[in-house]
């Protein structure tokens, strides 16, 4: 580039502009009429003009019109310093000769930090300039060097001529000049940035960096082929809106929650033959358990269902009350059911009292320090919950017996796994919850 013509271009745009050239006109008029006064009194006396020379007459005029605008464009390209640049190049100081300093169209012009309040800019070389105080440059003033959001600008090839320090900050580098825009953020990959500067669109489009989210403005500016890009974290935006969905979210089940627990009557609400049978099951286990009140619709049901319960669980066995406990864990595992989970988790640390070894058992029993029959013994539940249909009925059965379990605790195990299967399955699909007071109060 022949950047001397460039600079005569500029010092040309700043001569030609509206706002000089009216001033050296009306300059021109008033003084050039005041010099041909002066210098042709006599004539203007007389109204005798034939013995004036016009082109002395034409320069007296244009002499004042040249010093006014020279005088205009000495003041205009003066770089001062916290004023926004209306050009692209590089500038020198005057005063100490020794700093150099890029000014990029719409952004600040910095004191020379030797000088500080004598800096006097002048320019070295010269990429491009705009005009002065029109609204794309007070568009471009928003690319404050202390603006604490990130601005670019972006030539229609996608390079960035100019960013901000919050930018450079952002990618960690000391510059990002020569970068592409679409490399830095691949959200914009898709959009024309040649098409959008020459239709002078604005888009929006949302971008992820580092874990912090962007609103992206990207505003395109064809009087100097460039697309200004506004960045704006929504981080904190994004997050409580999300936050509020989840609660909404957390609200509705609750509400569908409690719309389940009101069909399933409250004790205190109950009567007749319900209440019998709430005040059995209270009496027996000590508390009534959330999987028996959604039953209420049919009273009969949870008698039976708790009969069951008690009978597989509680009676008589060969296997002990903890064995019964950690198969019912192991089942409830791999149906996914935190209900049972939670609660037979609780009944089974009401025998081990030991709450770490709890959390190693129900992430993964093989980690429990279990001994070698409860080990097989959850190896049966886990196979017969997860693969009925393809259960080895002979090899998984001899292997309880070799650890000397008879044909009746094999059939309670069996009772075991099948129980907390259906239980499962009736939790799960009636949404039946609990929490820790509702785990509270049990018999074991």
């Amino acid at each position: 580039m022949d950047h001397s013509h460039s600079v005569s271009n500029y010092y040309l745009q700043l001569a030609f502009e509206k706002n000089t050239a009216k001033r050296a006109f009306r300059t021109a008029i008033i003084v050039g009429l005041i010099l041909n006064f002066i210098n042709h009194t006599q004539a203007f006396i007389t109204l005798s003009f034939n013995n004036i020379n016009l082109f002395m007459v034409l320069l007296t005029f244009m002499v004042p019109y040249l010093v006014s605008t020279f005088s205009s464009v000495a003041a205009n390209s003066s770089l001062k310093t916290g004023k926004i640049s209306n050009i692209d190049g590089m500038l020198q100081c005057n005063n100490c000769k020794m700093v150099d300093f890029k000014a990029s169209i719409g952004e600040e012009i910095e004191e020379c930090p030797n000088c500080k309040k004598k800096t006097s800019w002048k320019i070295l070389t010269l990429s491009s300039f705009t005009k002065r105080d029109n609204d794309m440059m007070k568009s471009l003033a928003l690319f404050a060097r202390h603006n604490p959001e990130p601005l670019f600008r972006v030539d229609e090839k996608g390079i960035i001529t100019g960013a901000n320090p919050a930018s450079e900050i952002l990618f960690e580098k000391e510059s990002l000049s020569g970068d592409n825009i679409k490399i830095l953020f691949p959200e914009l990959s898709d959009i024309d940035i040649f098409e959008l500067i020459s239709k002078r669109e604005k888009k929006n489009i949302t971008v992820i960096v580092k874990d912090r989210i962007f609103d992206l403005t990207l505003k395109g500016v064809a009087s100097i082929s460039t697309m200004n890009v506004y960045g704006n974290e929504i981080t904190q935006i994004v997050m409580a809106e999300h936050k509020i969905k989840e609660q909404a979210k957390n609200i509705s089940d609750s509400i569908v929650y409690a719309s389940r627990i009101q069909v399933a009557m409250l004790p205190e609400e109950a009567s007749g033959r319900l209440k019998e049978i709430y005040d059995d099951i209270i009496e027996k286990r000590g508390k009534l358990a959330d999987v028996h009140k959604i039953q209420s619709l049919r009273p009969e049901s949870i008698i039976k269902h708790m009969d069951l319960y008690l009978e597989i669980m509680f009676s008589k066995s060969e296997l002990s009350r903890s064995e019964r406990e950690l198969m019912a864990v192991v089942v409830s595992v791999n149906n996914g059911c935190e209900y049972c989970i939670l609660h037979h988790s609780e009944a089974l640390n009401h025998y081990w009292k030991d709450h770490d070894r709890i959390e190693l058992f129900v992430s993964d029993f093989g980690n429990a320090a279990l001994n070698e029959r409860e080990k097989l013994l959850c190896d049966f539940a886990k196979k017969l919950t997860c693969s009925p249909g393809q259960f080895n009925n002979d090899s998984s059965v001899n292997k309880l017996k070799e650890k000397g379990l008879n044909d009746s605790a094999i059939l309670d195990a069996t009772l075991v796994v099948s129980y907390f299967n259906f239980v499962n399955r009736v939790v799960l699909a009636l949404g039946v919850e609990t929490n820790d007071v509702e785990r509270q109060g049990y018999k074991f």
